[in-house]
């Protein structure tokens, strides 16, 4: 191992070495610093975690008392009224029956209940309480406690707070014999829901041993912790434990419910998710990972000022070209070495990589929202038995394939799995493969309409199905990706093209600074020139691609914006003829203007419009040969000015016109190779159309292209003003 290290600092340069030095001690102080924290943070939020529980249980049994102190205040002001006494009186049952059904549904209790010495009883028909004397037996009156109900084994035993009071008549109301007052509240699933809501934690109610009262449907199938809930039952003390259910942990209080006589009569159950503790400590994790290449990245930065200060300015340009050719666009560029053409030529290569650092940033996102989007699709779902037939086909499923479930029930699925023509890996190949495998599998097929679909798909076993009695099944969940295939292609395309227009000056500019860290000394003043000029062209090259590239991102995110004055046509031809001077002069081509006023002013933005001469010239000069004039003709009209650009070209084939100046469609030459990544020729109709002109194309009758566009020659607001389509970007 050591022996390797030494090789590999033998092949890196000193400012190699102090960066990696550098980032080093960063990665391993941030280390040991950020894993303790992580260890201290996890056994902080177990605590809290587990406060948490206790206070919830406290809570808990708070409302337990607080809903029994209710009811026996309930029966306390209900044994009170007048009206009671007087129905008592009067015998009226109908009456007393739905005095007494108002006021259950006021108070919301489940059992409101009048009985007397005689045996009557008034109050709605209850068939699953229990009789007055078994609540009320044995009791010293008045009394608010918990009584469980033992049903019979094949219905599950239930929880009751009941509270009595004896009937007590005022003073102008007589009874001839005593009647007594019982209320009760049933603890079932809304009441646990209830107290879920005003502790924030599921709740449930365990009796003997199983869950007779949940908040939550899925507790029910949560197993059991018999050893702690005896426990609780055996001391009358609360406990916590874990549970784990589905894949998931939870954190569990458990406190007994006691009654009046001293006996447990139940035991309150409160679980936490363990999702809120994991999810505290991913996030201190990625916070001390963001701190540490925070850290490690202005570590990497100072690595590299002190790199610059004490290498050659032209070591230094060298490799900032190597970084941006292997793709790191990130370190910024120095370009403060008191010699100017240096520091031009750093400025803007450092531009270029801003720029297109910004293009890349923008494709990426638009990317990841296509990803977003795509991962939105709806899947379909299907289940197969044993016998190969399909049992479930989901409504998905029926808009994916084109069928309809009720004809494809009871079929065998390769009656609709059918393979496209040339396909050899179906469906069958896939159900007999081994399942442990949870990447979806590709395969084609021809829908209902016999229209072939690309599906991922991703076969597994029903769960639990022998303890349910009902036979084996297979779930084949399907995902159409035929659009996704398509775009990644078309990504993948785009990203190629974009990747092969700027190696090419970016080669260029590695070249010639080559040359120059390497022969400086020997080159002359002319020959230094010479080599200056390729790498502006290089970099001016790639300068109009990122123009290019920022101006569709910029129409795409709705931010495209034009600043329009008076200004005269010749400057911005000038201003075009210099940008494109070293291609014309590498290639000896002569641009000829032909405009009768050189005064004639137009209102547009002076820099878009250069932008729209420079990429028609640059156009004009890769599709015409080498030596061949390049004309510009400016015509003046009455409310709007023409300029076209003639070369003597092969020409642009006459099927074509109308898709010149769409996004991603280039030229072809002669030989059939393209040019370009399609943007150029979109970005010219988008700024021309902004300014309220119009963009054409066709052949010359002598040879050659002529492509034109028209500016109108007033502005098209009243004030003039910046014209924003998104005023917010």
């Amino acid at each position: 191992m050591l022996r390797k290290i030494r090789a590999f600092l033998r092949r890196t340069s000193i400012p190699q070495r102090i960066i990696l030095g550098m980032v080093f001690l960063v990665l391993i102080t941030v280390l040991l610093i950020s894993l303790p924290a992580v260890g201290a943070s996890w056994r902080q939020l177990e605590q809290q975690v587990w406060l948490r529980v206790q206070n919830s249980q406290s809570a808990t049994q708070a409302l337990y008392h607080a809903e029994r102190t209710r009811l026996i205040n309930i029966t306390a002001l209900i044994a009170k009224r007048p009206t009671l006494c007087a129905l008592l009186q009067s015998g009226d049952e109908q009456s007393m029956r739905s005095y007494l059904a108002n006021i259950q549904k006021d108070a919301e209790i489940d059992l409101l209940l009048v009985v007397d010495s005689r045996g009557n009883s008034y109050g709605a028909a209850q068939t699953n309480f229990p009789s007055a004397n078994t609540m009320i037996a044995d009791r010293e009156l008045p009394f608010s406690d918990f009584i469980s109900l033992n049903d019979p084994p094949n219905v599950p035993p239930r929880l009751l707070i009941v509270a009595a009071d004896k009937v007590r008549p005022p003073d102008t109301c007589h009874l001839e014999v005593d009647s007594w007052l019982i209320v009760a509240r049933e603890i079932n699933r809304e009441f646990m829901r209830t107290l879920a809501a005003n502790t924030g934690m599921a709740q449930s109610i365990i009796i003997g041993k199983r869950r007779v009262a949940v908040s939550l449907n899925e507790m029910l199938s949560w197993p059991l912790d018999l050893d702690a809930t005896e426990r609780v039952i055996r001391t009358q003390t609360t406990c916590c434990t874990f549970a784990s259910a589905e894949g998931e942990d939870y954190y569990v209080g458990l406190a007994p419910l006691i009654d009046a006589n001293g006996h447990v009569v139940a035991v309150s159950e409160t679980a936490l998710s363990g999702r809120e503790i994991r999810r505290r400590v991913i996030y201190i994790v990625a916070l001390l990972i963001g701190i540490g290449m925070t850290v490690a990245l202005v570590g990497s930065i100072l690595a590299m000022i002190l790199t610059r200060l004490i290498t050659r300015p032209l070591f230094s340009l060298a490799e900032a070209a190597k970084r941006i050719d292997s793709g790191d666009l990130e370190t910024p560029i120095f370009y403060d070495y008191g010699v100017p053409e240096i520091d031009q030529l750093a400025r803007q290569l450092d531009r270029a990589r801003r720029d297109l650092r910004q293009t890349l940033q923008i494709t990426q996102r638009e990317m990841k929202h296509m990803e977003r989007l795509l991962s939105a699709v709806r899947e379909g779902v299907i289940a197969i038995d044993e016998n190969e037939r399909i049992t479930y086909f989901s409504p998905d499923a029926e808009s994916i394939l084109g069928y309809r479930a009720l004809d494809v029930l009871q079929r065998h699925y390769m009656q609709v799995f059918r393979p496209a023509p040339g396909e050899a890996f179906t469906l069958r190949e896939l159900l007999q493969t081994p399942q442990s495998a949870t990447s979806p599998q590709h395969i084609m097929i021809l829908d209902a309409h016999d229209q072939p679909v690309t599906l991922a798909v991703l076969v597994s076993w029903l769960n639990n199905q022998s303890a349910t009695g009902y036979p084996r099944e297979r779930v084949v969940v399907l995902r159409d990706v035929s659009e996704e295939e398509a775009v990644n292609r078309l990504r993948c395309n785009f990203l190629a093209n974009v990747a092969h227009e700027f190696r090419t000056p970016l080669s260029g500019i590695i070249a010639t600074t080559e040359m120059l860290v390497e022969n400086s000394a020997n080159l002359t003043t002319d020959e230094l020139t010479d080599l200056a000029n390729m790498i502006r062209l290089s970099i001016s090259h790639m300068q109009m691609l990122v123009d290019n590239l920022l101006e569709s991102a910029a129409m795409d995110a709705g931010c495209f914006r034009l600043r329009p004055r008076p200004i005269r046509l010749q400057d911005a031809l000038d201003n075009a003829a210099t940008l494109v001077a070293p291609l014309l002069k590498r290639r000896a081509q002569e641009l000829h203007v032909n405009s009768s006023d050189e005064t004639l002013t137009l209102w547009a933005d002076p820099e878009r419009l250069a932008q729209v001469i420079v990429n028609l010239l640059m156009n004009a000069s890769k599709f015409g040969p080498t030596g061949s004039p390049i004309t510009v003709s400016v015509e003046p009209g009455f409310n709007s000015v023409t300029l076209a650009v003639l070369d003597c070209g092969p020409g642009l084939p006459a099927e074509r016109y109308s898709e010149l100046f769409n996004r991603f469609v280039t030229g072809d030459q002669p030989s059939g190779a393209q040019y370009g990544i399609g943007l150029g020729l979109s970005v010219v109709k988008a700024i021309v159309e902004a300014h309220g002109g119009q963009v054409g194309a066709e052949n010359r009758a002598e040879g050659g292209a002529r492509v034109w566009f028209t500016l109108p020659l007033k502005p098209q607001d009243e004030h003039g003003a910046d014209h924003d389509q998104n005023p917010r970007c």
